[in-house]
């Protein structure tokens, strides 16, 4: 179990504090998304996660094994994959895989087993004799993801890792996380920025503006919402909020032009919009609630569009 309790971490050059009292927990065996825009605190929790920033504030404990007291410990059962890649693309897969296992201190001649099983489940085997800088962004992942689980770890840490890859190279990165998951118990931590990633967790903690907003399942989280989530654009938007408001007690906000609007079970709010008042619209969708809409419902801004400078 991993257990974090009010961390907050101020950076030197900054007043505000990249985060701000963070808890949250996460069981064996999960897969737990931090979901967050850009600024959000996502990295400067996987830096604290992946014991590269100390814990100034607050408790971080994996398996009852304080972050204080056992970090030697917790290195030895964490694997780490950077957003930034980790591999050396002059070398082959298997001199990255080796040069690995020298940094963990693996007695070589005993290493051929141990290499043979890794690859097998990533798939390099016929990749093996290949420098990196000949492959897919997709298989150098997969060499990332084989250095990172060269040692057992029982956690593993990811930073952003479908940053750079295609849509097919990304499922197949998380065809992988689940694998290890369902075949290893690995626990995985993953910082993200894309929604369709943090879908795919256990469980999501989202974070704005170094705060955790809020956190649960996927499933959960959207069935809080409930039914369906209108979206007008419209050059009035006052006009029509106040008609939500007052016609059918909804309350509306407003988002670049857009109102979006939960709508739950009232779907003929939708068709009396549309007869009756297309005045007052120049589009409108209607979709099923995701966690872009849980974080919009908690913050009152689209997850997209929320942007900030500094270190996140």
């Amino acid at each position: 179990m991993i257990e974090v309790e009010n961390i907050t971490y101020r950076y030197p050059v900054s007043k505000t504090p990249a985060l701000r009292n963070i808890s949250f927990k996460v069981n064996d065996g999960e897969i737990c998304g931090f979901l967050a825009p850009n600024g959000g605190g996502k990295t400067t929790l996987f830096k604290i996660l992946s014991t590269c920033l100390p814990v100034q504030e607050g408790t971080l404990s994996y398996n009852y094994n304080d972050f204080r007291m056992n970090i030697s410990a917790i290195r030895k059962a964490i694997g780490v994959v950077f957003q930034s890649p980790s591999v050396d693309k002059k070398l082959t897969v298997l001199e990255n895989l080796i040069c690995q296992a020298k940094l963990y201190g693996f007695n070589l001649r005993d290493l051929g087993e141990k290499i043979d099983d890794i690859v097998q489940m990533f798939g390099l085997h016929n990749y093996l004799h290949q420098k990196l800088e000949t492959l897919s962004g997709g298989y150098q992942r997969r060499v990332e993801l084989a250095k990172s689980m060269l040692h057992d770890p029982a956690i593993l840490i990811l930073d952003e890792p479908g940053t750079g890859l295609d849509i097919g190279s990304r499922q197949e990165l998380w065809h992988y996380l689940k694998t290890l998951r369902d075949e290893k118990n690995v626990t995985t931590l993953v910082t993200t920025h894309l929604v369709e990633e943090a879908e795919q967790s256990n469980k999501v903690v989202i974070l704005n503006e170094g705060r955790l907003v809020v956190s649960g399942s996927p499933s959960k989280l959207k069935d809080e919402i409930g039914g369906e989530i209108l979206s007008v654009k419209s050059t009035q938007i006052d006009r029509l909020m106040s008609l939500l408001r007052d016609k059918w007690n909804l309350e509306g906000k407003p988002v670049n032009g857009i109102v979006r609007v939960e709508v739950g079970g009232n779907k003929h709010i939708i068709n009396a919009l549309l007869t009756d008042y297309l005045d007052l619209i120049d589009s409108a969708t209607v979709s099923k609630p995701s966690l872009e809409d849980v974080f919009f419902k908690h913050t009152g801004n689209r997850f997209n569009n929320v942007t900030k400078g500094g270190s996140s």
